[in-house]
């Protein structure tokens, strides 16, 4: 059994003295694929038994086809995206690659014009917050600030403190970000 092989597949399916018989089941189980690797991240991994950060491949791929498949949308090459372990995105023709490529930039150029500028703020602000007063708690985890330190007893005037500091913090932020669209 032989046909045509695609200069892109990684193995040749052909075999010698199928019987007629299984023909059907035989071409049926043929795919052309051809793998490429992806990029290693560290991430954090529910299952990985340490507990610890390893290292994981994303975005790791294939371009298959299966020729003789019973649906025709099938018998077309498309690429197959393993986001990880368990996770797929799958059957991408040119366009649909195209779309995805266009999203996956669009979101590593927020990440760098927006996010790096606004975390590089917030380490800042961390940084100045802790080294000038380490005597106070760190921020809150629901609330992410600790409430400026108060001159007197009154709630009034706390809750007051309160406000100014966050509403200082959301312009810092603010213009933080602006800064990274800015940029585009």
């Amino acid at each position: 059994m032989a046909g045509p092989l695609p200069s892109w597949a990684d193995c040749d399916p052909s075999e010698d003295g199928v019987p007629p018989t299984e023909l059907p089941v035989r071409l049926s189980d043929i795919t052309h694929h051809a793998e490429f690797p992806g990029q290693t991240v560290t991430v954090y991994s529910p299952s990985h038994a340490s507990g610890r950060p390893c290292d994981i491949e994303i975005l790791h791929g294939s371009i298959d086809c299966i020729p003789f498949a019973e649906q025709p949308a099938c018998r077309v090459p498309v690429v197959n995206l393993r986001l990880t372990d368990d996770c797929w995105i799958t059957d991408r023709t040119p366009d649909g690659l195209a779309a995805l490529s266009a999203q996956l930039r669009s979101q590593a150029d927020r990440l760098d014009r927006e996010i790096r500028p606004a975390l590089i703020t917030a380490r800042s602000d961390w940084t100045e917050w802790t080294d000038q007063r380490p005597d106070r708690p760190p921020p809150h985890p629901r609330w992410g600030l600790s409430p400026p330190p108060s001159s007197s007893g009154d709630l009034g005037n706390a809750l007051a403190d309160l406000r100014n500091y966050r509403d200082a913090n959301r312009r810092r932020f603010s213009e933080s970000a602006h800064a990274g669209r800015a940029g585009r």
